[in-house]
């Protein structure tokens, strides 16, 4: 009888650890991330410096759109951007204009092991036309209208795979987004 209140006994404080480490967000005990991307830049004419003034929108996977929106808008200001978050895209904006979709986000989380698969695309336009950006996510070519004007576009692919509790891994993940995105949506244009 000893014997089986000692394992009831143990198990139940094994339970509580994991809890409490859930609790806590205790997430990679082993973790490992790539990041594909390809940016291409189409420009018109010379495009000078385009300021800090930045419009930003995201869509895309209910999941990471508010996260990403969140913490990317933050790490935008902290580098010097000067944001303006919109719900839409339907007006005409006179600064430069960032779109973060994401189109794919494949998650398989266990109680210990966990694998993602993200896809992301961006367009960052230095003068916003709704025309060119639908056209774009239709074609997957842009069309620029005007001179000195130019579009970004990025493709990223973030495959995740971690190994430790749960908590916290969407938050993880929303880390990579962001990391990818406001390291490579300018490409090589002038601020």
């Amino acid at each position: 009888m000893k014997r089986n209140w000692r394992l009831v006994v143990g198990g139940i404080a094994v339970l509580l650890i994991l809890l409490v480490g859930l609790g806590l967000g205790v997430v990679a005990v082993e973790s490992g991330t790539t990041v594909e991307s390809t940016v291409v830049t189409s420009q018109a004419g010379n495009v000078t410096a385009t300021g800090s003034d930045l419009v930003f929108h995201v869509d895309g996977d209910s999941r990471f759109a508010a996260g990403v929106s969140e913490r990317l808008e933050a790490r935008l200001a902290d580098e010097g951007y000067a944001v303006r978050t919109v719900e839409s895209l339907d007006a005409d904006y006179e600064s430069p204009v960032l779109v973060v979709n994401v189109t794919r986000a494949e998650i398989d989380s266990g109680m210990v092991a966990h694998n993602a698969t993200l896809e992301v695309e961006t367009y960052y336009a230095t003068d916003w036309n709704r025309t060119t950006y639908e056209a774009a996510r239709e074609s997957g070519s842009v069309e620029l209208r005007g001179r000195d004007t130019a579009v970004v576009e990025g493709e990223f692919r973030i495959r995740d795979r971690t190994r430790g509790l749960p908590g916290r891994y969407l938050g993880q993940l929303t880390g990579e987004i962001v990391d990818a995105v406001a390291e490579s949506f300018r490409a090589d244009l002038p601020r």
